[in-house]
């Protein structure tokens, strides 16, 4: 985002489908991008900043629910889709740590390296509770 003078003042971090009358566009200030960009530069991954990929699971999480972690969409061939994830499914818990969030499993998935094999805990739609081995991939986008 640029100001009449063309000096930056913030950088455009998410916006609504292009389709919707009601467009919004949302952006975080230079300064608070600027401070992200040097803790980058000295590697330190601490708080919501995580260097390199992320762990990537395959899902699409439903409406944002701070009560529950409910799967829309399950990306085929990815890891939860291996497992048997299925639309409708609730994931319960990641490599042991339980999560009733959206924010809670990003959390768990930021401590979580690409590659490493985790146990995933859900629920069925049906009520049935699941477990697996999931080997975690690099998310394709972060």
């Amino acid at each position: 985002m640029f100001d009449a003078e063309t000096e930056v003042l913030g950088m455009t971090t998410a916006g609504s489908d292009e389709e919707q009358d009601d467009r919004r566009v949302y952006a975080v200030p230079i300064d608070e991008a600027m401070a992200v960009v040097r803790q980058i530069l000295a590697g330190d991954e601490s708080g919501t900043v995580v260097i390199g990929p992320k762990a990537y699971l395959g899902v699409i999480l439903a409406v944002d629910d701070s009560s529950a972690v409910t799967v829309s969409r399950v990306e085929g061939n990815a890891p939860a889709a291996k497992a048997g994830v299925r639309a409708g499914d609730t994931i319960t818990a990641v490599d042991g740590q339980r999560v009733r969030s959206r924010g809670e499993l990003s959390t768990v998935l930021d401590g979580i390296q690409p590659g490493s094999t985790v146990a995933l805990e859900w629920t069925t739609s049906g009520g049935a509770k699941r477990s697996a081995p999931v080997t975690v991939t690099a998310a394709p986008l972060n």
